[in-house]
């Protein structure tokens, strides 16, 4: 798949990892001939050769191209949201009824809640010199329509005071259901003559309130999502000429398995170009921001998706991106329940999360004029330093619906002209003939043989670096109108050097 800026950087690439032996190859009667390069490269080859990590390429049922350029994977689970609240205390249940101090944050009301792992450990002391059954009850914990119950037995063994510690009890899968974060608890204390009586001391520890389903209210709270440059090198080789792309997007996709609404706002998306200035995305889009679909009380365990784009038909990105976008800095910011409507009921499970993909893509249906494009390739030619005549032959098949002009450069180490391979211009390589659904047949291979003589020759001796310079053009098959980009869109390109040193 192909981006421009990647065209003669990946033709070119061969020249750097070519091995020094290469000088030594095909050596018959003093006559050095050397392949530099030999590459067929199609648009699909170009664009995954990309330095750019954050890169991806998709093709379509219609061989068209899109280029996906991705920021960084931004997760929130239920643990950030609703965490574990610590207790680790005892809790007094004084007399026979007590209420419990369930440390639901403020804002926030919890109409069920499952445990997950929560463990209690109850003490009791009496000085009834007798033996005691305690009927302990949970009214708020159930199961199953069930109420949370226990027994307890507290052996006299003689002495003023008995003590007693029950073993830890584990209350996984027992759910809280109550009002306004309501818990409380009882127990009737029985003597072995059946009279009721009141403990010195009944308590609780409770390790931590920790649930794998929770439904009520969350509250309305904002924390950052996600704040990131997105890096774009499609016009790294831009020099002169137009290039301009007819629907560029900045798509967010969530994934959302909690089940109450969160609308993400956007504090600033700033997109700078390659001359350094910054540009402000602006539009009704941006101002109102994004509400994430989520799952409702009857689609536990689903997971809503959400895919919005910020486009030219809610922002000015068109125009922005237009001027040569090098990066896109976003800052957003997600705020739960921003309506903070108390009646709005929603849950949340222990593995609950929200999962935000933020990509610009960049479909590559563009228009071109005369668009060209630079870039400078490391090659050492200067073990060329004697030789009687020399030559290179350059051979193109050109399979792209515009016509290119190819320009290439010899530089020495600081990167001053020390000669053009080609001194009345250009090379100028027809675009191919266009076929059903925008495929192209391209013409004949064109070879092209340059001697190297006179100027050139010292320039060889010294050339340490080639820049190649292509110039795009609108073609009799690709008029100046918006044009898709097919996967299957390349270049052949081979370029190889003769050196004759007989006589040397």
């Amino acid at each position: 798949m192909f981006k421009y800026v990647l065209l003669f950087a990946v033709i070119f690439s061969c020249f750097s990892c070519v091995p020094e032996e290469k000088y030594t190859l095909a050596d018959v009667d003093g006559e050095f001939a050397i392949a530099l390069v030999d590459s067929d490269i199609n648009i699909v080859d170009l664009a995954e050769a990309s330095d750019q990590e954050n890169l991806e390429v998709q093709v379509d049922e219609n061989d068209r191209v899109t280029l996906f350029y991705k920021g960084d994977v931004v997760e929130q689970v239920s643990t950030q949201i609703f965490p574990p609240f610590p207790y680790g205390q005892y809790t007094d249940i004084t007399e026979n009824f007590s209420p419990i101090d369930f440390p639901v944050p403020e804002g926030r009301t919890v109409d069920i809640a499952v445990f997950d792992g929560t463990n209690l450990v109850f003490q009791f002391e009496s000085s009834f010199q007798q033996d005691v059954t305690v009927n302990l009850e949970f009214p708020e914990i159930k199961q199953d329509g069930e109420t949370w119950k226990m027994d307890f037995f507290i052996d006299y063994q003689g002495g003023d005071t008995t003590f007693y510690r029950s073993d830890t009890i584990d209350i996984t899968g027992w759910a809280i259901d109550t009002e306004d974060n309501f818990l409380s608890s009882n127990y009737i204390a029985t003597l072995e003559d059946g009279s009721s009586v009141t403990l010195d001391k009944v308590e609780f520890w409770l390790d931590f309130f920790d649930f794998d389903y929770v439904e009520g209210f969350f509250g309305g709270s904002s924390a950052p999502l996600v704040g990131d440059v997105i890096t774009i090198d499609v016009f790294n080789k831009w020099l002169s000429g137009g290039l301009t792309f007819d629907d560029p997007k900045f798509n967010f996709q969530v994934e959302n398995s909690f089940g109450f609404p969160v609308r993400m706002f956007v504090n600033e998306i700033v997109i700078t170009t390659i001359s350094g200035n910054s540009l402000q995305l602006e539009g009704t889009a941006v101002d109102e921001g994004v509400a994430f679909n989520f799952p409702g009380l009857d689609q536990v365990g689903e997971i809503a998706l959400t895919n919005f784009n910020y486009d030219n038909s809610n922002t000015n990105i068109g125009e922005l991106f237009n001027e040569k976008a090098a990066s896109v800095f976003y800052d957003v910011v997600g705020e739960a329940n921003s309506a903070s409507d108390p009646m709005v009921v929603g849950f949340l499970e222990d593995d609950s999360f929200y999962k935000i993909k933020v990509a610009v893509e960049l479909p590559l249906l563009c228009k071109l004029n005369d668009l060209k494009l630079t870039d400078t390739f490391d090659i050492d030619l200067t073990d060329f330093d004697e030789f009687n005549s020399a030559e290179f032959k350059m051979v193109t098949q050109n399979a792209f619906p515009f016509n290119i002009n190819l320009e290439v450069d010899l530089l020495d180490d600081n990167d001053n002209l020390l000669g053009r391979l080609f001194p009345d211009g250009s090379v100028f390589l027809e675009s191919g003939v266009l076929k059903e659904e925008g495929q192209v047949e391209p013409l004949a291979p064109l070879a092209t043989f340059v001697p190297i003589e006179d100027a050139l020759v010292e320039a060889v001796k010294n050339t340490k670096k080639i820049a190649v310079i292509s110039t795009f053009s609108n073609s009799e098959i690709a008029p100046d109108e918006s044009f898709w980009i097919l996967s299957n869109y390349g270049v052949d390109f081979r370029l190889g050097i003769k050196v004759n040193n007989e006589g040397n």
